[in-house]
């Protein structure tokens, strides 16, 4: 990595309503070891305790108080004050490493360099380690040719608060989208960055992930997600047509594997209700795209906790949460397919499953085994995984 050289970096925390986080996030961003760090705090019209809480931190923070407006509002209101050469928009409910800057900061000594990433360790809503590291394998290079080929979500990138971004980027990105594109402004900033440089990954983790159980990525199904994706495909596909580059959004659906996978998983419910009946309940060992709301309404779903997707997760482990399902009297355990199973020890489950119980479906995107339950207990008597 190029040596860093006297460049500075702006934090720009956006907060609405996270006055629980919203100060482990202020004081991880003051507490970086890289000397030229600013903070900016945009409070999204809270009404919880958090501009009380905001007022605490005086001038070691430049504080800004607007009308909510979502996420987008908020990058927007914030870019004009910063100061920084290259920006961390920062979730308020994340934090970063105290070394998160000076390790990678001096990847934008390279004039091509759009942004640098970097993997996310999760920790709890108490702010406990929970064992899981999501992204582990961020873009590296030049991802122009891939994007004109793929359109929207065209490499492996990290959440919002895993990316550090040329601050010159942002600023033609301006005004980013209202509507349904407000709360998402990482993905559409994704969706544009491969035009505007390279990546530069850093391979340990140097941001916390909390996860609470009211993130707002925990709200979006495939099939929200699919639409979200459409959006983002318009808005570059007229961008692309306005650049001179002759693309099409239909083949983009085609060739884009993120598209492919959330088609998969909207089909889910039909594979399991192939085999089993719709009032049967399952354990979903799976991330964040298999979402509840693509399964159906009627079926009792229990999702197994984000920790058994680790890949330190060992076969004693599996053993542990399949006696938990049986003992719960739970029809069946359906599992993110091999497709998806990078950074995960999922395999080692799945085999566990063919060897010991029976497995009646298995494709690229997911696995459904049926489980002999040993007792009559009722679901939510279930111990190791989260109704």
């Amino acid at each position: 990595m190029t040596e860093p050289v006297a460049l500075r970096a702006s934090v720009l925390i956006t907060n609405y309503n996270y006055g629980r986080f919203v100060g482990d996030a202020i004081d991880s961003a003051l507490a970086q070891t890289w000397p030229h760090v600013q903070v900016v705090v945009v409070d999204d019209g809270s009404t919880d305790e958090s501009r009380l809480l905001l007022e605490t931190y005086g001038d070691k923070v430049h504080t800004i108080v607007k009308e909510h407006g979502g996420q987008a509002s908020c990058v927007n209101a914030g870019i004009p004050h910063l100061t920084g050469d290259a920006v961390i928009v920062l979730d308020a409910d994340d934090m970063l490493d105290p070394t998160a800057i000076e390790k990678t900061i001096g990847f934008f000594a390279d004039p091509d360099v759009v942004k640098a990433h970097w993997p996310m360790a999760t920790i709890d809503r108490y702010g406990r380690p929970t064992g899981a590291v999501r992204w582990q394998k961020p873009a590296s290079g030049n991802y122009r040719q891939q994007a004109l080929k793929v359109g929207p979500a065209s490499h492996i990138t990290p959440a919002c608060s895993g990316n550090f971004w040329r601050r010159s980027f942002i600023d033609q990105m301006l005004p980013l989208p209202s509507g349904d594109l407000a709360n998402v402004i990482d993905s559409v900033l994704f969706t544009f960055s491969p035009f505007f440089g390279t990546f530069r990954a850093w391979h340990e983790p140097l941001t916390l992930y909390r996860v609470h159980g009211d993130n707002i990525s925990t709200r979006f199904s495939a099939g929200i997600r699919l639409r979200l994706w459409e959006l983002r495909a318009e808005l570059l596909h007229q961008w692309l047509t306005d650049q001179g580059e002759e693309i099409s959004i239909a083949r983009w659906r085609a060739m884009n594997p993120f598209v492919r996978r959330l088609q998969s998983v909207l089909k889910a419910e039909a594979r399991i209700g192939a085999h089993l009946p719709k009032t049967a309940a399952i354990v979903l060992v799976a991330g964040q795209h298999y979402d509840r709301q693509d399964i159906a309404p009627q079926r009792p779903v229990h999702r197994a906790p984000p920790s058994l997707l680790a890949p330190e997760r060992v076969e004693a482990d599996f053993r542990e949460m399949i006696d938990d399902v049986r003992e719960g009297n739970i029809q069946a355990i359906v599992v993110q397919g091999p497709a998806t199973w990078e950074s995960t020890n999922l395999a080692t489950l799945v085999r566990l499953l063919r060897d010991e119980h029976h497995v009646v479906h298995a494709d690229d995107w997911i696995v459904i085994a049926t489980i002999e339950p040993q007792g009559q207990n009722d679901d939510s008597n279930l111990p190791l995984v989260d109704p």
